[in-house]
């Protein structure tokens, strides 16, 4: 039997060395009261530009922000309405999608049209309703929404995860696919080792603050062959502060004032401008 898990280990390692584009991300709400705040380590596999893109709101849309990769989409973003979202690769097992006849896939970033529209996990549960998800396994990922209420969902495809109203975590398996005598996870997934971690750490109530957050987000992050983390973020609800930490340097934090931000005009700027000195 240990011989087997050791092959297997293997396995994983030389499918991820393969795969070269894997992310290996952690996100996390939690919720003490009125309090609410969701963390998450970001962690591809190459080192790439961020770009922090400020659209304010107008009539039809709401004001927001996205953590933009060189290739123009959007890792992470949330809106003027306490509203976020996250998206985390599932690279060994696609999630189960049913193609309906009488929906269309939407054509263009769904989670751009939920900030744009959607004040609530809710709503962009309502939202997504109406659309088949084949980009889901396409991608093989998986969404992480959240809201300033404390309400979150996990949508892997067909089943959607929601938060039990203290904190819910995602990583980089499907949690449906986890039996109930193996929860939270098997040690072979990937991400079991960060989820176990960041569980342990929300179970402890003083953690729900920045600090505890960011205590959190340094004992998950990632630095190895396959991946590496790019940069972290603290979303404050209750102040409407982003805290963004840049190559897994804890002790540095720039911060974002998103109701600021977006009294001005459209703009972008390079996250790593923030840790300029």
């Amino acid at each position: 039997m240990q011989m087997k898990k050791i092959v297997l280990y293997l396995i994983i390692l030389f499918s991820l060395f393969m795969k070269g584009t894997l992310f290996a991300c952690t996100a996390f709400i939690g919720v003490d009261g009125e309090t609410v705040f969701v963390g998450g380590n970001e962690d591809p596999t190459k080192l790439y530009p961020v770009e922090l893109k400020f659209e304010p709101a107008d009539k039809d849309k709401y004001g927001r922000v996205y953590f933009v990769y060189k290739d123009d989409i959007p890792q992470t973003g949330i809106n003027d309405q306490g509203l976020m979202f996250d998206y985390f690769a599932t690279p060994f097992s696609s999630p189960k999608v049913t193609v309906e006849k009488h929906k269309t896939e939407f054509n263009g970033l769904i989670m751009n049209k939920a900030l744009e529209e959607c004040a609530t996990v809710k709503q962009v549960l309502k939202l997504i309703a109406r659309y088949n998800l084949g980009f889901l396994k396409h991608y093989k990922c998986q969404m992480f929404i959240a809201d300033s209420t404390g309400d979150s969902a996990i949508i892997e495809g067909d089943n959607i995860l929601r938060g039990n109203g203290k904190y819910q975590i995602v990583t980089n398996f499907h949690q449906s696919g986890v039996a109930k005598d193996k929860k939270p996870c098997e040690w072979h997934r990937l991400g079991c080792d960060r989820y176990k971690t960041a569980m342990t750490m929300l179970n402890d109530q003083q953690n729900i603050s920045v600090e505890g957050f960011r205590k959190i987000l340094a004992s998950t992050y990632v630095k190895g062959i396959f991946a590496e983390t790019l940069f972290s973020y603290i979303y404050d609800f209750n102040h409407g502060l982003i805290h963004v930490y840049y190559l897994h340097d804890f002790n540095k934090a720039g911060i974002v004032n998103l109701k600021e931000e977006l009294k001005k005009e459209k703009h972008s700027y390079d996250l790593s401008s923030l840790f300029v000195k």
